[in-house]
């Protein structure tokens, strides 16, 4: 029997198909207000921001994925910008056939759990060995004592995590702390530095290791969980994933994360 999700899960309907729905519904009625050229220079203006925005995720990332959604609002931009122009039809028609197939692969990708914000994976991960439910949120730091990983080990480990959008590394005279963000959009934009009010898991100068859950974090699970415990639990689940990608098995670090089925 498959085991219950601690953390509250999203529905692909809700967090894919109904928000493509109601933006649809509302760039209509947009559409309809201000007129037709200026929906499509508004549209334009949109799709173009949004494929720089993935553009500067694939190449912060380093994860080519990303340029998938790149090149469908690019070539939506495109799509519009041409039928602006009044260009000929089969120009317009082959950048809106290059667009929707993008938007495919695009969605394949999502759905896939390929391309996404890995947080919520780790947080169910860590529950899932709290048997308990008590003690509940405390702000303080929870440590862990020393690692066994040198510098450049967990520099290169922290590339794998931010590739993967499992953590975000922030690097600082004192040590590293990956910071597991709901969203990473901030810190990838260079708006957040550092790890405050977020969940994390930080490494020492000298190897001490230390794990805080975010109260916000901590009040999406469905019951108050033993505090000590699920840090701990972080800690171990971060500790294992290092292991793993120390041994070159990055590929079952992926397969754990993916066997929980989130799809956002």
């Amino acid at each position: 029997m498959e085991q219950a999700y601690k953390i509250r899960p999203a529905h692909w309907l809700t967090q894919i198909v109904v928000p493509v729905i109601v933006l649809s519904a509302l760039a209509l009625l947009f559409g309809l207000w201000v007129g037709e050229n200026i929906f499509r220079t508004v549209l334009i203006f949109i799709f173009g921001a949004m494929a720089l925005l993935h553009t500067l995720w694939t190449v912060r990332l380093r994860n080519r994925r990303y340029a998938v959604p790149m090149l469908f609002y690019l070539f939506s931009a495109l799509t519009f910008a041409a039928v602006s122009a009044d260009l000929e039809p089969i120009v317009i028609v082959l950048l809106a056939v290059s667009a929707l197939l993008f938007f495919l692969f695009f969605m394949l990708q999502l759905t896939g759990r390929k391309i996404k914000w890995r947080q919520r994976e780790m947080l169910e991960l860590a529950a899932r060995v709290v048997d308990t439910a008590s003690n509940g949120y405390t702000d303080r730091p929870y440590p862990l004592g020393k690692v066994e990983a040198d510098r450049a080990q967990l520099r290169d480990f922290a590339q794998f995590l931010l590739k993967h959008t499992i953590a975000y590394p922030v690097f600082s005279t004192s040590g590293l702390v990956l910071v597991l963000p709901r969203s990473m959009t901030g810190y990838l934009l260079g708006l957040k530095k550092k790890a405050v009010n977020e969940t994390s898991v930080a490494f020492s100068q000298n190897g001490e290791m230390s794990v805080r859950i975010a109260e916000k974090d901590y009040s999406c699970y469905r019951e108050q969980l033993t505090f000590d415990q699920l840090c701990a639990s972080l800690g171990r689940l971060m500790l294992d994933f290092l292991e793993l990608y120390k041994e070159d098995r990055q590929g079952e670090i992926i397969d754990r994360l993916n066997g929980l089925r989130f799809i956002v």
